[in-house]
């Protein structure tokens, strides 16, 4: 689907952010995931808030465990009807900003800092489309 095209090149454009930066709180990914899978409001809050958490994922081919970040940002279905890749990394986006205020972070972690840098990165990434 268009709107996985898009959250992975945005998750290919956060990534750096936590090689480059400590953020705290022990969080070494952020992934962001795109959620639309009705036309129902209530159908797609369940699913994007159950993206939206704390925890650790594994790395498939190491195995490893890393504390993470996941960021589920509601998409209307309409929305991804005759828009490209880059249209809707910008709908992506702009979700991803209403969420981020209602996010919980981990204890110590920096989150003005890296809501500013993620959003920048997230739409210095989408102007360059």
């Amino acid at each position: 689907m268009i709107a996985n095209d898009a959250c992975q090149l945005l998750n290919e454009t956060v990534s750096p952010l936590f090689s480059e930066e400590d953020f705290g709180g022990g969080i070494q990914i952020v992934t962001i995931v795109a959620v639309a899978v009705s036309d129902d409001d209530t159908v797609n809050r369940r699913f994007y808030e159950a993206h939206t958490k704390n925890g650790f994922s594994k790395n498939p081919s190491t195995a490893e465990k890393r504390k993470s970040i996941s960021i589920g940002v509601p998409i209307e279905m309409e929305s991804l009807h005759n828009n490209n890749i880059f249209k809707i990394a910008d709908i992506i986006v702009a979700g991803l900003e209403a969420r981020l205020p209602l996010i919980k972070y981990p204890k110590k972690f920096d989150r003005h800092r890296f809501e500013e840098k993620l959003l920048s990165n997230c739409k210095n990434f989408t102007s360059l489309m």
